[in-house]
């Protein structure tokens, strides 16, 4: 849906003993404005995604970077 999409991308790699995973969400300045400014929904989104990474990285056992 135009206008009502974002785009996330995951990206692993080979790190030293382990893996790194980037995780990059593009296409807030793109939305409908019936969904508020592009800072806001990108900042609600970063607190999500910080939040359930943290979440992931302590059931593996790892710090989060």
């Amino acid at each position: 849906m135009d206008g009502n999409s974002t785009l996330v991308t995951f990206r692993i790699r080979v790190s030293g003993n382990g893996s790194l995973l980037t995780v990059t969400r593009d296409g807030f300045t793109t939305l409908d404005g019936r969904f508020g400014e592009a800072t806001d929904n990108a900042a609600i989104e970063l607190e999500g995604w910080n939040g359930g990474l943290t979440t992931l990285a302590a059931h593996l056992g790892e710090e989060p970077r």
